[in-house]
């Protein structure tokens, strides 16, 4: 709800992100390091599923690209880069007519 309440009605959420693999072999390599990648990432989870996390903030994705950075491994190189734009409560909008 955070990103959600920071946002100005029909605001949009611009994004670039590295996280979850769509692939299932690198999912379990991200899995399996993501002790390794706090502490020597600062704390980085590179096996975030960022389109979940996105849509459970009651925003609406309006575009989405995953890709693999050229030149990073693929275990912390899966990019998603996207917008999402402000959902609307039907509730809410009656209430305030």
């Amino acid at each position: 709800e955070f990103l959600h309440q920071l946002l100005f009605r029909g605001g949009y959420f611009l994004f670039v992100e590295h996280g979850r693999s769509d692939e299932f072999v690198v999912r379990r390599w991200q899995d399996r390091l993501v002790p390794v990648f706090r502490v020597l990432g600062d704390g980085c989870h590179p096996n975030r599923d960022i389109r979940g996390l996105i849509e459970s903030q009651n925003l609406r994705l309006t575009q989405l690209d995953c890709f693999y950075l050229k030149g990073v491994p693929k275990v912390g190189g899966y990019t998603y880069r996207g917008a999402a734009r402000k959902s609307f409560k039907v509730a809410a909008l009656c209430a305030s007519v």
